[in-house]
């Protein structure tokens, strides 16, 4: 059985369908427009009239029942050709309007191209870390960007769920986003980890150096490689974390040196970029103090973490400010807005506000006072 066959046998009239009825696949001069891939080929088609997709596998996939549930139908098609005619297994969703991350990229070409797109995939990834469902996948062809800026993720034939617990996995992903210790026996929960910890830090750190994606459109492969961020060879990655920690970005920073790890499963990613969403942080109140978690420090109430325990050391709040420290840069954060407000120089240190004023040490160990009023207004210029 070949491609064309199945072709063939979706736009023939009198094919022989187990359960669906009225597939119209959408046609180019007459033919059926399709994709097709390793195992599969994927079709656009009206069905009750609605827009979805059909994929037919080309081979067996063991686990598509429980992976799919009632969106798989084993069995679904008869194809016929030259050698013989077999029946095959098929899988019928909606479609999602949009583009693939894929194509956002390649369409890119400034700072703040990046933003919305680095915020929609960390909105993504909270909501895959949270379902039982992991996709064993993640790449930018498999994610689709709708109108809304949110991010879909599809194709999940090589996705994990508890039900498949303790089988080893049909596939380990595409090898540019992988961390390169996965294979087919790391199969649970933590198989999108370092994929997700990857592309997160590719798009977050494009905000301040979209160069990362200039040569994308043509290469369609990520700037940066795994391989070479394991093996230690990757300076880039080096640069990345320090922009991170000049910005204070404690939760990307903190992302970009999970990176390093020599195991696939980053067991901290989930909690971690969880505090990408400001809505998970507490409202400031008076009893709003500094507090460690995991040797990390943040500033915490009854009502929980107000700043993320994601920073290298910081000071008690004073006046609706802390002070903090990452990466050997000093930051000012608003605790009502959880946000930086000031980053100080490398080698710059602060105490806590006092009276609306700042100390400050600099790199050559003289000192100023200096207003916050003023501080913030260069901040915001």
């Amino acid at each position: 059985m070949t491609i064309l066959d199945i072709v063939n046998a979706v736009k023939a009239p009198y094919t022989v369908w187990r359960t669906l009825h009225g597939i119209e696949p959408l046609c180019r001069d007459g033919r059926p427009i399709f994709i097709s891939g390793n195992a599969s080929v994927l079709f656009k088609v009206w069905h009750e009239g609605r827009l979805k997709m059909l994929k037919c596998y080309t081979r067996k996939h063991p686990y598509l029942k429980e992976i799919y549930g009632s969106d798989f139908l084993p069995r679904e098609v008869y194809v016929t050709s030259l050698l013989g005619s077999q029946w095959v297994d098929c899988l019928l969703y909606d479609y999602i309007e949009g583009k693939t991350l894929d194509e956002r990229l390649c369409e890119a070409s400034q700072a703040g191209d990046y933003a919305p797109l680095a915020a929609g995939f960390d909105r993504m990834a909270n909501r895959l870390l949270a379902a039982e469902r992991k996709h064993g996948d993640l790449n930018c062809e498999n994610i689709i960007v709708d109108s809304d800026n949110q991010f879909h993720p599809i194709d999940f034939d090589a996705a994990f769920v508890p039900s498949l617990a303790g089988r080893p996995s049909v596939e380990v992903g595409t090898t540019a986003y992988q961390h390169p210790a996965r294979n087919e026996k790391l199969f649970d929960q933590h198989i999108d980890d370092y994929s997700i910890a990857f592309i997160s830090t590719l798009l977050n750190a494009a905000v301040f150096d979209p160069s990362l994606f200039e040569n994308f459109s043509s290469t369609h492969t990520p700037a940066i490689l795994p391989h070479e961020i394991v093996a230690g060879h990757c300076n880039r990655l080096d640069s990345i974390i320090d922009q991170f920690a000049r910005h204070g970005d404690a939760v990307h920073y903190r992302i970009a040196r999970m990176l390093t790890s020599q195991w696939p499963r980053l067991f901290n990613l989930k909690s971690t970029i969880a505090y990408s969403d400001s809505g998970s942080l507490a409202d400031s109140s008076e009893d709003d103090s500094l507090e460690q978690e995991g040797g990390l420090w943040g500033c915490r109430n009854s009502s929980g973490w107000v700043v993320a325990p994601l920073y290298d050391d910081g000071f008690d709040p004073t006046e609706g400010y802390m002070v903090v420290s990452l990466g050997g840069y000093t930051h000012l954060i608003s605790i009502e807005s959880h946000r930086v407000v000031h980053s100080f120089e490398k080698g710059t240190t602060a105490k806590p506000v006092k009276d609306g004023q700042l100390g400050i040490r600099l790199q050559d160990g003289s000192r100023q006072s200096i207003s916050l009023d003023a501080l913030l207004q260069n901040s915001s210029e």
